[in-house]
């Protein structure tokens, strides 16, 4: 069985590979720590890199695409429903290279403040509908206009084993402004991956991800192929 997934991971990966124009790594780490059954915390670092697609496009950490620092509060009320609250998060976000001159641009900064609640749904045995719904608002401190974004992703998980979860997912995201009515649509984002359970206090997961991304100043979007690594540790347990 698990040569199985792993062999449709490596197929779906390809698949979703082809004709995309772009290529980026995607890493994080992240500090949970749970203060009670219901609340926990979260803290989040992240960086991603990118390739120059005009004169190294298999180097994917060529230029940096952006760095961030993300708070989190989850409160979970029963077991299919979590609410999600971002008080503050920091990102940088450097230019994406398509052309030479694209490495001259200035990074944009912004503050980001964000919510979210996700539902479950379990179908059968193993497999699971999850549901999440967003909205962040985006503080540019460099960069204007400021602005609300809408995220909405479904996810398909389905348990492998207590250490192995294999998850397919498709995000879209859509801004409140537009340019000359242009540019509401802004990413979808269409990936899988497998998350791995070595310990009970650690959890790693692998993926890739496809995004279709609409560009500021083009009518055309932008294909990218994004490979995925996270890494999550739980703290120990706080005595309430």
């Amino acid at each position: 069985m698990k040569k199985i997934i792993l062999f449709l991971l490596i197929s779906t990966t390809t698949f979703f590979a082809q004709n995309a124009s772009h290529t980026n790594f995607w890493s994080k780490i992240a500090l949970t720590q749970n203060i009670t059954n219901k609340i926990s915390t979260e803290a989040e670092f992240q960086k991603r890199w990118q390739n120059d697609i005009i004169n190294n496009p298999n180097n994917y950490v060529d230029y940096k695409l952006a760095t961030s620092l993300r708070f989190w509060i989850y409160f979970k009320p029963n077991e299919n429903t979590t609410i999600c609250l971002s008080p503050f998060s920091y990102f940088e976000n450097n230019p994406i290279i398509k052309t030479e001159s694209d490495k001259s641009k200035i990074s944009s900064y912004e503050n980001r403040y964000a919510a979210a609640i996700e539902l479950s749904y379990n179908l059968i045995t193993k497999l699971k509908l999850q549901t999440r719904t967003g909205i962040e608002y985006r503080n540019f401190i460099n960069y204007s206009p400021d602005y609300f974004r809408f995220r909405e992703k479904l996810s398909i998980k389905f348990t492998i084993n207590s250490k192995l979860t294999l998850t397919g997912f498709d995000e879209i995201l859509i801004n409140s402004n537009s340019l000359n009515g242009l540019h509401n649509f802004d990413q979808n984002r269409l990936g899988t991956s497998l998350s791995y359970i070595p310990t009970k206090r650690i959890k790693i997961e692998l993926g890739y991800i496809k995004i279709e991304r609409s560009q500021r100043n083009s009518i055309d979007n932008l294909l990218e192929n994004n490979l995925v690594i996270n890494t999550f540790f739980t703290l120990p347990n706080k005595k309430i």
